[in-house]
């Protein structure tokens, strides 16, 4: 198996395994909502403080596949749970961390 299938069908297993149903809409003219199943990732923000860093708050980060997605501008809105079975929360895009060839990395913060 190649690399590339072997990095894909691990992005599949991960979206089933951790997967939540996101709602993406961005800005017009391209606001029409799109349904995706996308994973969180928290981890921690550092912030430098004198000589070292210290952590203060966790960052936010939506994996979106970008499939039906061609770009994910900031300012996006995503309606998305925190978890599965969590009740939907309202998110807006507010930096991508990356874009991978085949998801975006959205720092997302709370409407």
């Amino acid at each position: 198996m190649s690399f590339a299938a072997l990095r894909s069908l691990v992005w599949d297993v991960n979206l089933a395994m951790y997967g939540v149903l996101a709602v993406v809409t961005r800005p017009a003219p391209s606001n029409t909502p799109v349904s995706v199943t996308a994973i969180w990732r928290v981890t921690p923000q550092q912030v430098p403080t004198g000589a070292g860093f210290q952590a203060i708050a966790p960052q936010r980060v939506l994996a979106i596949p970008r499939g039906s997605l061609p770009t994910l501008p900031i300012g996006t809105a995503v309606t998305a749970p925190e978890y599965q079975g969590g009740a939907d929360r309202s998110w807006v895009v507010d930096s991508l961390e990356s874009v991978e060839y085949d998801h975006f990395r959205a720092v997302m913060v709370p409407a």
